[in-house]
Formats: structure tokens, C-alpha cells, sequence
């Protein structure tokens, strides 16, 4: 029975060519890794991000890529005298791709804790992801949008100094530039728009999986409906939905424009959440509101003029002049008011919804109006009409609104909230929008 006995072909004992050792040989790794790649099917290719491309940057999640089973327990298992982890084998393929080092060193921190602890190989509880990783990335995505250091810092509740030394890390970790500063701003590079790209995939992938992992509880979720003028679309939402989707991922967020003159009005309509228009002097007492800029009115004419050539428009004799006038809302109620004040009875060419269409209608030479200051400064004809003077008492206050018997809910709370925390930053953007448009 000497024959047979089973010690005889443990792969361990020297049984290959000159009396070497089978498991471990250069020639056993090599069939090894040739019948891995062989034998792998891929499943699912979402986007097509198999095969990877060449230097390509990439972040690996989960305690797997540290915690690596080689085999299974007991006679599933195999003596060898070295593993190499998935982070670790990534780490070779160096020149082929760059792995997200602070990530993985995270989960290799946790692994060994865990281990440490006495928790068994192969059956750890999963990590979270540290909140500073996701920060950074959520930092860096805010740089994107706002191009301005201070701005940044304010939207992260952080110092420009402590800010500027997160950005200096992500070079680090990247060992690329990200971003160029200097005293004229922000300029994001060719890498920095890359990563931007790869934050924003990541954060929305570890909002996927906490939901999963949480499967749903606490996580706030559902639609929430704004309505706004078409200017406010793209003056404030955008920031707006990118805080929102940083902090509340899951929250889906409904846009309706029209006339702000019926913003109000429209909170009487349930499935309309939240507001942004000019508060009148006399707010309702059933409405909550989170400020976001203030500024004033001004009286502007057309470069070329329509109407009665013998008019002079120098001399500001509104009398004489047709006006454009608002159909309705804040604005009709602040330019009757400016007209009384002159004790003058407008000369109506045309009665306008859409504080857009009003400078429209002015550039096409059909009479005066009055604008919101920010409208005139963003409006696309804004070079074919010249500001006669800005009214000095105005005072628009454009703010996001809602009923104060949603206030409890959740949905309601969250944006109210995260607007309270972002208005700030609106005041120098328009600040600088109009300095830039001086300088052009």
C-alpha cells in the first residue's frame, strides 16, 4: 500500500522536473493565470469601461481588493508561500493604469483593524467609504462649478487656506495638476476635467451603494418641483441642483419656467414645492423664503428706435415716449409706482409677460422700459439697448419660496436648508458677471 499513500502527490513535495516543487513553479503560475484569464466571462459592461484604456485613472471600493481569498477552508485551500491582493496586483500594472491610492489605503487601514480584532478572513462587515475622501471629491466638484476659491470654501464650510490644501493633496495623490490659480481666477486643466468626471461618477456610485447597503432606510428620496423664470433657471438652479445632488442624491428635482410674475400664485398648486421670484413689500403670511440677491431696477431705451424720430430720449420726458410695459406681478407694481412718483401717465406701447421679453421688445426699438438690472446684464440684447438711469429706491429681492404648511416636510426642509447655506454665494457671482461684462 506504500504505493498509494496519499502524501506521495502533495503538490508541495518535489514531483516536477528536477525534483522541483509543482505548486509555485514559474510554469504552474504562468498555467495559473493563463486559465484565470480563460476562464473569466464578463456579465456586464456598462458604458463599455472594459477594456481599460491606458493610464487610465481608477478607484477600487470594497474590502475585497485587500481581504482576498485564495481558495476556499479547509481541503479547499492550498499552502503558498505569497498572495497578492486585487489592490496590490493593480499596483503592478504600473504604465497600464493609476489606482486612486487614498481609497484603498483606507480599506487596507480597516482590514488590518479588523483583523486585529480577531474578525475572520473573507467575512468582514463592508467599510463606508470616510466622509474626508467623499468631501474632497465634493470640494472639487463645487471648484468646477463656481470657478472661485472663496466661493468654494463658503459652499464647503471650510477656510480658502484649508480648502486650497485639500486641492493640493488631490494633486498629490494624482500626481497631476488639476486646476491652474492665480489672481484672474480659476482655470480647470485637461486632468482636472477628468477627475471631474470621475468624482461625480464615484460620488453617485457610493450613493447607489449606501442605498443599497441601507436598502433605502432613512435615505431621502422622492420629487421635489421648482418653478422659476428662465433667467433664475440658469442663474440659480444650477448651483442648487449641483449642492442637492451632492448632499441628497436620491432627491429628484422637477423644473418648471414661466412669467415670474405668477410664481407665487403657482404654490397654490400642490405639486408646485418651491418658488424663485421677487418678493413683494407685503410677503404673505403663509410663506417662508430664503433671500438670494437683491438688486435694482433700471429704465433702458432702445439703441435704435421705431418711433417718432423727433422724440429726444435724452431728455427722459416718459411722457412722450411709448414704454413696454409688464403685464402683471413685482415688476408692473414697482414701475406704476415709479411713474406715479414722476406724477406721469405712461404712453403704453405694449403690456409684456416675461421680464426677458420685455428687453426683447426694448432692443427692437418699440418704446422704454423698466428691467430688473440682472435681466438687462444676462440678456443676450443687452448690447442693443443703453441704460438710462437705475431707479435709486428699487429694491428687487429675488428669493426661494414655498408654503410654511410644508415646511415639516423632509423634502421641503432639505432644500429650504441647503438654499439658506448657498445664498450667500449668489451676490459676488453677479458681481462678477458684471465686471466681466464691463470689461468686455
Amino acid at each position: 500500500m506504500k504505493k498509494w499513500t496519499r502524501i506521495k502527490y502533495q503538490p508541495c513535495l518535489p514531483l516536477g522536473d528536477n525534483h522541483s516543487r509543482i505548486t509555485e513553479s514559474e510554469a504552474h503560475i504562468a498555467l495559473s493565470r493563463a486559465a484565470a484569464c480563460e476562464g473569466a466571462v464578463l456579465l456586464k459592461n456598462e458604458n463599455e469601461i472594459l477594456p481599460l484604456q491606458k493610464e487610465q485613472k481608477i478607484a477600487v471600493f470594497g474590502t475585497a481588493q485587500i481581504d482576498y481569498l485564495k481558495g476556499g477552508g479547509g481541503s479547499g485551500d492550498v499552502t503558498v508561500s505569497y498572495v497578492r491582493n486585487i489592490y496590490e496586483g493593480l499596483k503592478m500594472k504600473k504604465g497600464k493604469v493609476q489606482v486612486f491610492d487614498a481609497l484603498s489605503l483606507f480599506y487596507e487601514n480597516y482590514v488590518k483593524e479588523q483583523y486585529r480584532k480577531g474578525e475572520k478572513k473573507g467575512d468582514l462587515t463592508e467599510a463606508k467609504v470616510p466622509t474626508e475622501l467623499l468631501k474632497d471629491a465634493a470640494a472639487f466638484l463645487r471648484l468646477c462649478e463656481t470657478s472661485n476659491l472663496t466661493r468654494t470654501a463658503t459652499l464647503c464650510n471650510v477656510s480658502p487656506s484649508t480648502l486650497s490644501r485639500t486641492l493640493n493633496k488631490l494633486e498629490k495623490d494624482l500626481n497631476a495638476k488639476l486646476c491652474i490659480r492665480d489672481k484672474k481666477g480659476i482655470f480647470i486643466t485637461d486632468a482636472g476635467r477628468k477627475f471631474e468626471e470621475f468624482a461625480r461618477k464615484t460620488l453617485n456610485e457610493y450613493a447607489k451603494l449606501e442605498t443599497e447597503l441601507d436598502k433605502g432606510i432613512g435615505a431621502l428620496s422622492g420629487i421635489c418641483k421648482i418653478f422659476c423664470s428662465v433667467t433664475a433657471s440658469y442663474l440659480f438652479i444650477p448651483r442648487l441642483l449641483n449642492e442637492l445632488h451632492l448632499s441628497t442624491p436620491n432627491l429628484e428635482v422637477k423644473l418648471e419656467t414661466g412669467d415670474p410674475a405668477d410664481a407665487l400664485h403657482k404654490l397654490e398648486d400642490p405639486d408646485t414645492d418651491f418658488v424663485i421670484c421677487a418678493l413683494p413689500a407685503d410677503i404673505p403670511d403663509n410663506i417662508q423664503y430664503v433671500d438670494l440677491v437683491t438688486f435694482p431696477l433700471v429704465l433702458i431705451a432702445p439703441k435704435k428706435p421705431r418711433f417718432t424720430a423727433n422724440i429726444d430720449i435724452s431728455s427722459l420726458n416718459l411722457a412722450e415716449v411709448p414704454f413696454v410695459m409688464p403685464e402683471k406681478g413685482q415688476l408692473r407694481y414697482e414701475v406704476e409706482k415709479y411713474f406715479m412718483s414722476l406724477e406721469v401717465s405712461p404712453k403704453v406701447y405694449s403690456e409684456v409677460s416675461g421680464h426677458e421679453a420685455i428687453v426683447s421688445l426694448t432692443a427692437l426699438g418699440f418704446g422704454l422700459s423698466v428691467v430688473p438690472r440682472l435681466v438687462y446684464e444676462i440678456s443676450p440684447f443687452k448690447n442693443d439697448v443703453i441704460v438710462m438711469k437705475e431707479l435709486p429706491w428699487s429694491n428687487f429681492r429675488v428669493a426661494l419660496c414655498n408654503l410654511k404648511s410644508k415646511s415639516k416636510d423632509k423634502r421641503i426642509k432639505v432644500v429650504h436648508d441647503l438654499a439658506k447655506r448657498v445664498a450667500p454665494s449668489f451676490s459676488p457671482d453677479l458681481t462678477r458677471r458684471r465686471n466681466d461684462n464691463i470689461l468686455m
